[in-house]
């Protein structure tokens, strides 16, 4: 799917960036009609260097976002019983094989029913 050809594809959707860094897909997201976006790093120096700076600099407001960094297991731990529309997550496929289960559990505990990842 080409996104940039898609003008409806985010709208009114929740958003969930894991590991970009930038916060940049979120910026694009919300900028194109999501609802709400949440992103998490590997660690607080991401967020604090790169995401937080990101999304001021694109004046998103701070009631639209969440952010979280840590562990896969902290992610889950953030996800709660919190399901998204859309996980933008690329870093989940830079996993070796023994992650794979926690990768799955993920995608299946945040991934609204009718959700794209």
């Amino acid at each position: 799917m080409n996104v940039e050809m898609e003008t409806d594809f985010f709208d009114g959707k929740s958003v969930l960036e894991i590991g970009f860094v930038t916060g940049l897909p979120s910026v694009y997201a919300f900028e194109n009609g999501a609802d709400e976006i949440a992103m998490h790093t590997i660690d607080k120096t991401s967020l604090e260097l790169y995401c937080k700076p990101t999304l001021k600099r694109n004046n998103i407001p701070k009631n639209k976002t969440k952010l979280t960094c840590g562990t896969m297991e902290e992610l889950r731990n953030f996800l709660g019983g919190k399901k998204y529309d859309i996980i933008l997550a690329p870093d989940l496929l830079n996993r070796s094989e023994a992650e794979f289960e926690v990768v799955h559990k993920i995608l299946h505990q945040g991934l609204s029913y009718d959700g794209i990842w």
